[in-house]
Formats: C-alpha cells, structure tokens, sequence
C-alpha cells in the first residue's frame, strides 16, 4: 500500500491500482476511504485527522454486491452484538444508513440510542434528524420542542437534514437567531440571505450588510462589482 502525499498525488494506491495524479479531489477513488464507518468518495481527508486509532485495508471490491458501507454496517452490528445499546456505535450505524439514503433502517439504531438517554442533546437531534429525512416532520419538531422550546434548533444534525429536505425557510429562522446574537458575522449574514432566496426568492430581506469603510463600493450596483472584481483578477477574461 502507498499514499501519495502531494497536491497532484494525494490517495492511496493498492498494488499499483490508484487515481490518475491531479484528480484525486474531482473524481472518485479507484481505491475507496472509509472514516469512521462512512465512505468519502472525493478527495482525500487523510491529512487533517490528526490522530489515528488503526487503519485497516479491507478485501474485495468497494462493496459492488450490496453496496459500498456495507462493510461498515458488518463491523457496526457485530460491534453492536458484543455492547448492546451502546450510543456510539448506534449514532455511527445511523449515520450509515443515512449515507446511503436508506433513512427507515437509519431510525432504529438513532430511536434506539435516544430512548438508552432522552436527555442527551446530541441523541435527540440525531435522531430528530432522521425524522426530517424520512419525511416525519411533525414528529421531528415535537421531538425538538420538546426540549429546545423551538423546532428551529442550531445543531449541524438538524441544519444538515434541514437542508437535503429543503426546508430552507426553517434554515433562515436558525441563521436570523445567529444574526440576532452577532449582527456583525459575515458568514451569518451570506447565509441568511442565501437561504432568505432559496424559500422566497428575495435573498436581500432582513439582511443587511455590515458597515464598510468603502461606501461608494457598496453603492454600486451588483453587475458593476462583479465586473470590477473580474477586472482586478482576471483582466483577459474581461476583456474577451
């Protein structure tokens, strides 16, 4: 087994067999990587996970019969024959299951690890979570009001579930609460009105723009910036 550590060979290549260098981030890998019980199917995250508990190298073809997380979800349910009811592997076999769009298989183990422990936030939303993708709404915000006092909960579960289902009106509502705590952030700001767009159409309703030291720039109009954005960094493009 190698692993090319460079921008234009970044991947593991088994006996020879590899991606092509320069493609390692825009196509998928001829040699498949499993995170923690979940394929990534671009690029290659080795770099950024600091510590490593094991790597291990899994025989056969990238789960072509039944699919390519079906070896994490043998290793998950074994684990799970050995510690019953344990939280950690259930959150992971949910999470699998959602992976692979298989959302009715992904709430038994996410409604099993939230009755082990109603009170703990992070079973609640992950379980809440599989609700939003298995089209029980209702349900879901119950199960979040409940505790939160709101459905319009800020956990990266929820967020995540919220926007494959294309709730982006209930997304708006969590980012308008980030605005309200810092109306300065930027990245809140963008987001807001992203999302303000997607469920309405008009990305500019209550949002605003911080103040800048530049106002003539902001005076523009949007056709205009993005020209001389352009301008600034890409003369010749412009210029055809």
């Amino acid at each position: 087994m190698q692993f090319g550590t460079s921008p234009n060979d970044a991947g593991f290549r088994l006996r020879g067999v590899g991606t092509a260098g320069g493609f390692s981030s825009a196509s998928e890998q001829n040699v498949g990587t499993v995170v923690d019980n979940v394929v990534i199917p671009f690029g290659n995250p080795v770099s950024s996970l600091g510590d490593l508990e094991r790597v291990e190298v899994l025989k056969g073809p990238q789960g072509t019969q039944f699919g390519k997380n079906a070896e994490a979800i043998a290793h998950l349910e074994a684990g799970l024959k050995d510690s019953p009811g344990k939280q950690q592997l259930l959150f992971q076999l949910g999470s699998v299951y959602i992976a692979q769009s298989d959302f009715k298989k992904a709430l038994v183990p996410l409604e099993l690890a939230f009755t082990e422990e109603p009170n703990y936030d992070l079973a609640r939303t992950l379980y809440a979570a599989g609700l939003y993708y298995d089209g029980q709404t209702a349900k879901a915000d119950q199960l979040l009001t409940e505790k939160f006092g709101s459905p319009n909960v800020d956990s990266q579960p929820v967020i995540q579930a919220l926007y494959t289902t294309k709730k982006f009106d209930r997304l708006a509502k969590i980012y308008q609460t980030r605005l309200d705590q810092n109306p300065n952030d930027v990245q809140s700001i963008v987001g807001h009105a992203i999302l303000n767009y997607f469920a309405t159409g008009d990305g500019c309703r209550g949002s605003r723009a911080p103040k800048s030291d530049h106002p003539r720039r902001f005076s523009r109009s949007p056709d205009t910036d993005i020209h001389y954005a352009n301008k600034q960094r890409h003369p010749q493009a412009v210029a055809l």
